[in-house]
């Protein structure tokens, strides 16, 4: 909630300067716009529950009041994002962190349009991670945790 309001009042106080921005104004809000999406994503496959709604809410309000969508304020930090995700074996990762990284593929998946495309949803790391994903999710283990 804190992260919402201060993102509401921020982009608020913006949005009434606009008319008069300059240049350089322009570039600096474009600078802080992709800076907050950055540190945003990377909450997104937090150990944290906590963590991750709050960085998918902020993500959804920031698209809301910048215009954009999810995938367009994430497309520079979608690699950062996804290298953690699928540089290690996720069965090899502690379960709060497994299920992080699939909550963030989730959340991926299910933006319009996806962060994730279709070409990368095809190779080979992200396969194995979606194989992953699905064993991680039938491991009763897992189930005990999350039910």
């Amino acid at each position: 909630d804190t992260l919402n309001e201060l993102i509401t009042r921020v982009h608020s106080s913006d949005q009434a300067e606009t008319t008069s921005r300059t240049d350089d104004e322009n570039e600096a809000y474009e600078k802080l716009l992709k800076d907050i999406a950055f540190w945003i994503a990377l909450d997104l496959s937090s150990e944290s529950q906590f963590s991750r709604g709050a960085a998918q809410s902020a993500a959804v309000k920031l698209s809301v009041l910048s215009g954009r969508t999810v995938a367009q304020l994430f497309l520079p930090a979608k690699e950062p994002l996804m290298k953690p995700i699928v540089q290690r074996a996720l069965r090899t990762l502690p379960y709060p962190v497994q299920i992080g990284h699939i909550d963030a593929v989730i959340f991926c998946l299910k933006q319009e349009p996806p962060i994730i495309s279709s070409e990368i949803l095809a190779s080979s790391p992200l396969k194995n991670l979606m194989t992953a994903c699905i064993d991680t999710c039938e491991d009763s283990a897992i189930q005990r945790l999350v039910g």
